[in-house]
């Protein structure tokens, strides 16, 4: 065997033994690893080696007696490249989401759209009217109702409201109270018109007369009768009047001029255009801005049993002279109960244009207001959904006053 030097101190190492392939210096101490050529003849056996802190090395193989292959160093790449791949997008992610973090604005997920289909919500319907102004009330004080009855405005929008028992309440145009008075009447009597006109007089038609008040103090100034009851009556432009009266249980119309003075009567006017009988009781008039005179069989507006057919709940027109010009339906709709039944008409109106106004007044179902032209063609019909309307009555800017339970309202004038 060659004997060999330290290299670190250049003393000769000569204590080597067969089983060792480190050997130590003995002058310096350095470790030294003896080369294969050099070895003891059965260094083939494996030596035992030892780590630096003096233990043997068990399974020690020699790099260059190490079997490697191709596969296992990929596998070992593609394991690496897998990992730094990972980590790298995961640094990225990291990075990305402290950026979003970082802005005033926080992440809001997108809310959730409904797909478009092809059914589709139906829109609300537009109501026929407008509720301008509504006061009132159940009760027996002042601004409230015990079952109102008529209803009238004066020229100055102010308001006047009858009920059962027996008050006229006096409002401003915003529904404000400003005094009330009792009519004399006999039992049982009830108000069944009533009308204010230009002067601030206030009629009210009790018991087949007309009792006439200055609206503003409630002082009774006149009664006005004739000879025949009185059912109904309408308040001219010209300061005179017509009145709808029973004539020896015939019905009759009379005109009257501003100082009441009867100017003509028509007797059966309406009989006579209807070839039926009609009784007095249910006839209601309407005159126009020109004094035509419109009248109609108002069964809805009288109690009791009074036979008809659909013939005779025409409305009739007349010139102010009395003669017939035409007629045309009512605008009666089915009852409540029996659609086969036809509600008749409760009032008459005619507003500054001379349209005319019905009202189909169900004490069940839904009030009407049909419209027609001065001609006999139906214009519109305003359908009401709160309660069934007693009475109704127009201003000079053609709103619509209606009484419907205890309520009074205002509604804006209809658009044709």
């Amino acid at each position: 065997m060659k004997a060999i030097t330290c290299p670190q101190c250049g003393s000769l190492i000569s204590k080597i033994s067969g089983q060792q392939a480190i050997v130590q210096c003995d002058y310096c101490g350095a470790k030294i690893m003896i080369p294969r050529e050099i070895a003891p003849p059965n260094a083939d056996v494996k030596p035992e080696l030892i780590n630096q802190f003096g233990y043997p090395i068990d399974q020690y193989i020699p790099f260059d007696e190490r079997q490697t292959s191709n596969s296992s160093i990929k596998a070992v790449v593609i394991a690496l490249l897998l990992v730094f791949g990972i980590g790298f997008i995961i640094i990225l992610a990291i990075a990305s989401n402290s950026k979003s973090r970082s802005g005033t604005t926080p992440f809001k997920p997108t809310p959730y759209k409904t797909p478009n289909t092809t059914s589709t919500t139906a829109p609300t319907p537009k109501k026929d009217y407008e509720v301008l102004l509504e006061f009132g009330g159940k009760g027996t004080s002042a601004g409230l109702f015990d079952r109102p009855s008529e209803i009238a405005v004066d020229a100055g929008g102010h308001i006047y409201v009858a009920d059962e028992t027996l008050r006229v309440q006096h409002f401003d145009e915003a529904g404000k109270f400003v005094n009330l008075w009792n009519v004399n009447g006999k039992k049982n009597e009830a108000i069944d018109k009533l009308a204010a006109d230009a002067d601030g007089n206030v009629y009210v038609l009790i018991g087949g007369e007309i009792v006439v008040y200055v609206g503003k103090t409630g002082e009774q100034r006149y009664v006005l009768s004739d000879k025949h009851y009185i059912y109904d009556f309408v308040l001219r432009d010209d300061g005179g009047m017509m009145l709808a009266t029973e004539n020896n249980g015939r019905d009759e119309i009379v005109q009257t001029g501003k100082g009441r003075k009867i100017v003509r009567r028509f007797v059966e006017i309406h009989s006579r255009a209807a070839e039926t009988q009609i009784p007095p009781q249910a006839v209601r008039i309407a005159v126009d801005g020109k004094g035509d005179i419109y009248s109609v069989y108002a069964l809805g507006d009288v109690y009791g049993r009074f036979s008809y057919n659909e013939e005779d709940l025409m409305t009739f027109h007349f010139t102010p002279q009395g003669k017939f010009v035409n007629k045309f339906a009512a605008g009666l709709v089915p009852s409540a109960i029996l659609a086969a039944v036809l509600v008749p008409p409760s009032a008459i109106l005619i507003d500054n244009q001379g349209r005319i106004y019905l009202l189909n007044s169900n004490t069940i179902s839904d009030a009407k207001i049909v419209v027609f032209s001065n001609t006999g063609n139906e214009i519109k019909r305003i359908n009401f959904k709160f309660e069934s309307i007693k009475t109704m009555t127009l201003d000079r800017q053609n709103n619509i006053f209606v009484i419907g339970g205890e309520t009074i309202r205002k509604l804006k004038a209809i658009e044709f």
